[in-house]
């Protein structure tokens, strides 16, 4: 079973700073509030989804994939270690 969090959570860090936090306590999975009620702290729509009115789908989500791939903190098996 993995452990997820809802972002919004830590609304008040940063995208990377609450990241980081949530992979220190082993969470394995998070969900980013993007808009309504638990707010736009991670994720703007209206940025998101103006940036390239003429991008396709596809470039969009492999847009998103990189970004995404740029963020996630990675550790080497034998590096991981607990306190």
């Amino acid at each position: 079973m993995k452990l997820g969090v809802f972002t919004t959570l830590l609304s008040d860090r940063s995208l990377e700073d609450a990241l980081r936090f949530l992979h220190e306590k082993g969470v394995e999975a998070v969900e980013i509030g993007c808009g309504g009620y638990p707010g736009i702290a991670h994720a703007d729509p209206e940025i998101l989804l103006r940036e390239d009115s003429l991008m396709s789908v596809n470039e969009g989500l492999s847009k998103a994939i990189d970004f995404l791939r740029e963020i996630i903190i990675r550790e080497k098996k034998d590096d991981i270690w607990w306190a």
